[in-house]
């Protein structure tokens, strides 16, 4: 005798429903001043790197120094672009979008120093140098930030936009930065001309940076 057992199968079915959380971003309409700030700051800092490369040799009469030494200012920003990006990056993680705009700033201040070899035409090579030096760590600190920036205070519909309008920044202070030298600076360089051409960089840069610290200090 053969026993059969019908085994019936149950198959339970569960309906999952997939919830979606939607993220609401509060937008401040000061983020375009800020936008703006982070511009010019990037456009000073790109303006310094190029003060010295399209007059080389100018620069190299009138300080008494060789085309080597004139090269290195400029090359000295790609030598400390890794130094200032580890930089940027290790404070960008401890301290706030405005502080890192404010310490890239007065990183920029590196104008300043270039300014005091113009006393000493024989010693001059050190100011300049050391000077090229502050606003070469300074440089990553715009020109790594830019998405951060552009995540941290606008929309995600906006950031697009603002992280193409911080990018336009750099390269267009490097188009600046090569042609002004090349219209103050003539064939035969003089500490006038020198002067002109450093104070207004320094003082277009302490612009930048009074307003940046003034805005954020409010």
């Amino acid at each position: 005798v053969t026993e059969v057992t019908e085994v019936t199968e149950v198959t339970e079915v569960t309906e999952v429903t997939e919830v979606t959380e939607v993220t609401h971003y509060r937008v401040y309409k000061i983020r375009w001043i800020q936008l703006i700030l982070y511009v010019l700051a990037t456009f000073s800092n790109a303006i310094s790197s190029m003060t010295f490369a399209p007059i080389e040799v100018e620069t190299s009469k009138f300080y008494n120094i060789t085309t080597a030494e004139v090269n290195a200012l400029a090359i000295v920003f790609l030598f400390l672009y890794t130094f200032g990006t580890i930089l940027s990056i290790w404070l960008s993680r401890k301290l706030s979008m405005r502080m890192i705009i404010i310490i890239g700033s007065i990183l920029n201040l590196g104008v300043f120093i270039r300014l005091l070899s113009l006393i000493k035409q024989n010693n001059s090579y050190l100011p300049l140098i050391i000077g090229q030096i502050f606003s070469a760590i300074g440089a990553p600190f715009f020109l790594n930030s830019t998405a951060l920036f552009s995540a941290r205070w606008f929309s995600p519909s906006q950031r697009d936009i603002a992280t193409s309008i911080c990018s336009m920044a750099n390269p267009l202070g490097l188009a600046i930065g090569s042609l002004l030298p090349s219209l103050i600076i003539t064939d035969n360089p003089s500490s006038k001309q020198f002067f002109i051409l450093l104070i207004i960089i320094f003082c277009f840069t302490l612009f930048i940076i009074l307003l940046i610290i003034i805005f954020y200090s409010f």
